[in-house]
């Protein structure tokens, strides 16, 4: 029986994966993974030896992401803005600049009076 991910992405051979082949799978398991996917024991079972490297390497490749993303929005709300303007296009980024802005002028404005 034919790896029904194989299958599913048209990749020919008998679950055995060139490495180019086997960076697609991975490539397209990793959309999966950031989409909340996961894999029941039925599908789990069916997968050839190549097919769940792959999915290992792509879940891990996803989780360290993560954990680096964690890692850095720790740091500080401007890295914390960082991470986040790949969800949110930038608003934090540019409320927190805003804010920065606003604060600058509260303060020139004591100065001043």
């Amino acid at each position: 029986m034919k790896d029904p991910v194989l299958r599913d992405l048209g990749i020919s051979g008998k679950n055995r994966l060139t490495a180019e082949a086997f960076d697609v799978v991975v490539a397209h398991i990793e959309f999966f993974a950031r989409g909340g996917g996961t894999v029941p024991w039925n599908l789990w079972k069916s997968l050839g030896a190549d097919t769940r490297a792959a999915f290992v390497a792509a879940f891990e490749k996803v989780r360290a992401e993560d954990a680096a993303a964690i890692g850095m929005a720790s740091q500080g709300p401007r890295q914390a803005a960082q991470v986040m303007s790949v969800s949110d296009g930038g608003d934090l980024s540019c409320r927190l600049s805003l804010d920065e802005f606003v604060d600058q002028l509260e303060m020139r404005t004591r100065r001043v009076s």
